[in-house]
């Protein structure tokens, strides 16, 4: 077989603020002065950006010590060649080959072929409040999302600012898909506590994978696929658990800071069911935990339980992701969930049988790591 050539390296060129400006995704959602201006005031300066740590875990024991040494930080960015276990095997490499060369919607493209899935299924948000609603979801063409990808791809490539604002508009209000399991996935073999997608150090420290076997396939890492100009609103994730995410295609960018900021902060606190319609940046950058977080094409990132963050795809996105809880998470685990329960219109289609009771007692259970 011919060799691979390898892709052309990523710009480096410009700083975060100029490569999230350059995606037009703040500039279309009518944030773009008011993020420049925040970056420009904010009293960390250049650290108010999250950099990468140079040394990542490598088993379970680094880990434990790796998140108990800085109890402090609330973001991890590891890149890719430094964390190579989690890179998704043959698979991971030929999709960030191909979104590092032709963009997000060629990995999307090699998914389609391999899961050879026509349909996709995206969330509706009728399940928030009733998780055995019949209608949670609706069903997406993979080939028409594909194809929006790629028109955006494609303006970003020849440089077409008035096409790429127009897709970018289109993107905003698309579909997200974010919770697809595919069974090509899932390798033979395979039990609960060893997906075969994960290092198996990282699978056999998370609690998650000890729950029975229904309970543990809520956890299951899984894709999410995104277009460029889609935005998620600030949120605490559910569960109380740490979110990890290994990027496959595209970009996008993430403010974050910690549960005691944000509480104490109410536009950024999810003390209120709704949000003001303008997101204070300029209050955001002040807050002491506040981080900007850049993550392009291999990139690996932890995050803290209870983080709030809000996230903007800045070009067409291929993630794989998924959820950890462990000794050395639980007491934020704890805090979360507790505040989940105080503040029910926080569960997001959360499964009302999973709690934070039963993530414990599965913990200390024989298995895999355990002790």
């Amino acid at each position: 077989k011919a060799s691979i050539e390898p892709p052309p390296p990523p710009p480096r060129s410009l700083d975060p603020a100029q490569r999230v400006c350059a995606s037009r995704v703040l500039a279309v959602h009518g944030e773009e002065e008011a993020f420049l201006e925040a970056v420009r005031s904010a009293p960390r300066g250049r650290h108010l950006w999250l950099g990468y740590d140079p040394k990542p875990p490598v088993d379970g024991k680094s880990l434990d010590a790796f998140l108990r040494a800085r109890p402090h930080r609330t973001v991890f960015k590891f890149r890719g060649e430094d964390a190579p276990s989690f890179g998704l095997g043959a698979l991971g490499a030929e999709l960030e080959h191909a979104a590092r060369r032709d963009g997000g919607a060629a990995a999307m493209q090699i998914l389609r072929d391999k899961s050879q899935m026509s349909t996709l299924f995206a969330p509706t948000g009728a399940g928030d409040t009733d998780w055995n609603h019949a209608k949670t979801s609706i069903e997406v063409s993979f080939d028409g999302f594909i194809r929006s990808a790629d028109r955006a791809d494609q303006c970003r490539s020849r440089r077409d600012v008035k096409g790429l604002d127009r897709e970018v508009e289109k993107g905003s209000n698309a579909q997200k898909v974010t919770e697809w399991k595919p069974a090509f996935l899932r390798r033979s073999g395979t039990t609960p506590d060893n997906t075969g997608l994960l290092p198996p150090w990282f699978e056999s420290r998370s609690w998650l994978t000890k729950l029975k076997r229904s309970d543990a396939e809520v956890f299951r890492p899984k894709f999410a696929l995104m277009q460029a100009g889609a935005c998620t609103e600030h949120h605490r994730d559910n569960y109380g658990t740490l979110t990890w995410i290994k990027v496959l295609g595209g970009s996008q960018l993430l403010a974050t800071w910690n549960m005691a900021d944000g509480d104490s902060t109410p536009e950024l606190s999810d003390n209120q069911e709704e949000h003001d319609e303008d997101f204070p940046w300029a209050t955001f950058a002040q807050l002491p935990s506040a981080r900007l977080v850049f993550l392009d094409v291999g990139d690996v990132f932890f995050m803290r339980p209870g983080v709030y963050h809000r996230v903007f795809t800045l070009s067409a996105k291929v993630q794989l992701f998924g959820e950890f809880v462990g000794a050395a998470t639980f007491v934020e685990s704890l805090k979360s969930a507790k505040a989940d329960r105080e503040r029910p219109h926080c569960l997001k289609a959360c499964d009302s049988r999973i709690t934070m009771t039963s993530l414990f007692l599965a913990g200390p259970a024989p298995g895999p790591g355990a002790g």
